[in-house]
């Protein structure tokens, strides 16, 4: 027969060969082949049969690992992990006879608690599942809703996996969701019946278990988590796992699913981008998650769901866009932004705040026409000035383009920063921002880093902030540009504040974010400064990018 060592080599891998093989092997794994193999294989052999019933619950695998588990009593070789083995198998077929008998026969092994079986709802067609009594005594069958009417969510998870606890704990901790509590149908791929009634004593989502496998056909049920979303029997959309986009691709398939109103809808989206930043995840997990908040909203903000959503969902989709407008190269937000600005104003529902932002979003989508519409529209708001425009004739093409401020910032140039030749430091970030502030105070005190900057660095932010642009270019050396497009920057992706570039000839070679007066943050620092030739000399720096 095939060496053993290639099942536990595919289970690493996911376990989908390891059926595979089994099932290949199945009539194969007789008493004469398993006395065939040595010890070591029939341990391999032990522990893959055990991962096979992840996939296949059945009782045939119970079967079988039965005669692996004589095999290896015959050689004295049972542990606890291979009778744990054999019992999971045994309840994964459902033959809790068996699985009650090991627990007796091997108490020592400390195996699953086994509680009575009620076959409540008998030979009742459809699907099934046992429900666990609260006292763990009984666990008892019961018909579920049929799944070929109305609209329902279908959560496979385990109370042992943190993946499906956090997403039970979104679905729990939505109040959009709060009201959908009945039509999830929540099935544990485990069989724990002790933690299974503690988490259904605190939870509004109870786990059941499900009767039979062959009952759930069309659904993975060793998804940790597997999500279905279903209308009249269709599955519209799936989720397998959760991930940092996890929360809006529920809303997505609950929309769809007929589930969420686009004001639940809405609601749900602003919950999963504040769930983001409560867990503490980076900038980049929550620009990347922002930017599928945006393309899964952007379809809907049509004029037909807009009419019907309440002033608040209008207000926090306003926002949701702009996020994905702030953080990412694309103007394409701005669409969506406008489309429901223009329903608050046919509600006369506009605020001052909106407005003022939406000039913001102008200026920063370099609508400088569309910006002085707006403040002549709404003169009581109030917005900053827009210098003079010159655009400079040696500016054709989309590369590199900066608006060079003038003193006082009354006056902007459209210009190209031309190609360089040697090291260059860019440096991107917002002229106001705290951190960006404390770097550069640190740099100028340094004589070599000082030096440094202000022959081969330069300061570009995103954003229209023309005065304190022309401030920043009275105080220090390292010039600053607004950028005139983010797309004639296609090297500068990531729009944090600071963010350190390091290029040669053109060439990126290192890029450094935030960090500045930590350790691993100085040390990308020196290694950008070391790649583009530029520390030479690192006693000479003593700003603590050394200590």
């Amino acid at each position: 027969m095939d060496d053993p060592a290639e099942f536990k080599a595919e289970k690493a891998s996911g376990g989908k060969r390891v059926l595979k093989n089994f099932n290949e092997l199945q009539g194969r794994l007789t008493a004469e082949a398993l006395k065939a193999l040595n010890d070591g294989e029939l341990k391999l052999l032990a522990e893959a049969l055990g991962h096979v019933g992840l996939f296949r619950g059945d009782k045939d695998v119970a079967r079988a690992f039965e005669a692996l588990f004589r095999e290896l009593g015959s050689r004295e070789l049972i542990s606890r992990e291979a009778a744990g083995y054999l019992q999971l198998a045994y309840i994964d077929a459902r033959m809790f006879s068996e699985a009650r008998e090991l627990l007796e026969k091997y108490p020592q092994y400390d195996l699953n608690f086994v509680p009575e079986v009620l076959d409540a709802a008998g030979p009742t067609a459809g699907r099934k599942v046992y429900e666990i009594d609260p006292e763990v005594a009984l666990i008892k069958s019961a018909a579920v809703p049929q799944l070929d009417k109305g609209s329902q969510v279908l959560f496979v998870g385990s109370v042992f996996c943190n993946i499906s606890v956090n997403s039970a704990a979104f679905i729990e901790g939505n109040e959009a969701l709060k009201g959908l509590a009945s039509n999830f149908i929540a099935l544990s791929n485990n069989f724990a019946p002790a933690q299974l009634a503690k988490w259904n004593k605190a939870h509004s989502i109870k786990f059941r278990l499900p009767y039979d496998r062959g009952g759930w056909a069309g659904f993975d049920l060793s998804r940790t988590p597997g999500i279905y979303m279903l209308r009249d029997g269709k599955v519209v959309y799936q989720l397998d796992g959760w991930d940092i986009s996890g929360g809006a691709r529920l809303a997505e398939g609950l929309f769809r699913a007929g589930l969420l109103d686009f004001d639940g809808y809405v609601e749900t989206l602003k919950y999963a981008a504040d769930s983001l930043s409560a867990a503490g995840e980076s900038f980049e997990d929550r620009v990347a998650a922002g930017r599928e908040i945006y393309a899964l909203l952007s379809p809907k903000v049509k004029k037909a769901e807009l009419k019907k959503a309440s002033d608040k969902t209008l207000e926090t989709a306003f926002y949701l866009a702009a996020d994905a407008l702030i953080n990412g190269a694309s103007l394409k937000p701005l669409k969506e932004i406008s489309r429901l600005f223009s329903e608050m104003e046919r509600r006369g529902s506009v605020k001052k705040n909106i407005a003022e932002n939406l000039y913001d979003y102008y200026l920063d989508s370099r609508e400088f026409k569309a910006a002085a519409a707006l403040a002549k529209k709404y003169p009581d708001f109030k917005y900053p000035p827009v210098p003079e425009m010159i655009r400079n004739k040696r500016t054709a093409g989309p590369a590199h383009r900066v608006y060079e401020v003038q003193a006082g910032g009354v006056r902007a140039e459209v210009t190209k920063l031309e190609p360089w030749a040697g090291p260059k430091i860019i440096v991107t970030g917002v002229p106001g921002c705290g951190a960006t502030k404390r770097a550069f105070g640190d740099i100028e005190k340094d004589p070599a880093l000082s030096e440094l900057f202000s022959r081969h660095g330069v300061f570009i932010t995103w954003n229209s902030y023309f005065k304190s642009v022309a401030a920043w270019n009275e105080k220090h050396a390292t010039k600053a540009y607004i950028a005139y497009l983010r797309s004639d920057w296609p090297e500068l992706g990531v729009y944090s504040s600071p963010v350190f570039y390091f290029f040669k000839d053109g060439k990126l070679l290192e890029t450094s974010r935030g960090g500045w007066g930590d350790a691993a943050g100085m040390a990308e620092k020196l290694k950008g400064l070391k790649a583009i030739g530029l520390l030479w000399e690192p006693e000479k720096v003593n700003s603590g990018l050394m200590n």
